[in-house]
């Protein structure tokens, strides 16, 4: 029997209620999905510039998702960018240092700047890929609830397939999963 905390889906319109997860507002949304395909890749993104999204996957969801294949190159080419930015700067900075005084502290704040909102704005969506073992189950956390079950996180699981999924709402239950996913983001 389920309590109040607890409410059972099953059919084709999963993504009512995952949907309505990543819509919502939060400090933090944590995924699982073996597979993650274009359209929801996106709907990652747009909820990662309200919060800070966490993705365990299977390399699978990179194989099958382009958009998120590009997402995890275009982080590690921004922390190039970045990087590289701050390094040419300190050496004008260093440059300049002997003709002027006040010209290599502005560049320097800017840099400083410049680096911190680059960071801040590549952590809003990390993703973790186990590779040593097939990522199977389906896990979504955020504000509180906790949906598990069998929908992937692809239009046609979410959309088309007939799925079960189970939200839960109790407090422990749902610290008991965070927990889960963090065993599982820290895995080696």
């Amino acid at each position: 029997m389920l309590s109040q905390e607890q409410e059972q889906y099953s059919g084709s319109d999963s993504y009512k209620f995952v949907d309505r997860m990543l819509n919502s507002r939060g400090s933090e949304l944590l995924v699982v999905s073996p597979y993650i395909d274009d359209y929801y890749a996106r709907a990652l993104l747009r909820a990662s510039r309200r919060r800070r999204v966490r993705i365990v996957t299977s390399p699978d969801a990179l194989a099958h998702s382009s958009f998120l294949r590009s997402i995890s190159l275009q982080r590690m080419k921004g922390h190039a960018k970045a990087t590289a930015y701050f390094a040419l700067l300190s050496t004008i900075v260093l440059y300049l240092k002997f003709y002027y005084i006040a010209v290599p502290i502005v560049l320097l704040a800017l840099a400083s700047f410049t680096l911190m909102l680059r960071s801040r704005r590549s952590t809003a969506m990390q993703l973790k890929v186990i590779k040593d073992k097939f990522v199977h189950e389906k896990l979504y956390i955020s504000n509180g609830t906790a949906i598990t079950g069998s929908a992937n996180l692809t239009y046609r699981g979410m959309h088309k397939n007939i799925e079960h999924v189970e939200m839960i709402r109790d407090a422990r239950e749902v610290s008991a999963l965070k927990r889960h996913f963090e065993e599982l983001w820290h895995r080696e």
